[in-house]
């Protein structure tokens, strides 16, 4: 296995899409995009 994350860029942002349509925790697919969101918030909060 060799993942390789900007060969998946176009499916993830595809899949960000598709979950920002509906609330959060409804899906599981979503629930990692989610965590990665709520990371990267308390990152940006935390650099300002």
């Amino acid at each position: 296995n060799n993942y390789v994350e900007s060969k998946c860029e176009t499916v993830l942002q595809e899949m960000r899409k598709c979950c920002a349509r509906y609330s959060k925790g409804r899906s599981i697919c979503c629930s990692g995009l989610e965590k990665e969101e709520r990371e990267r918030e308390k990152f940006k909060v935390t650099s300002e």
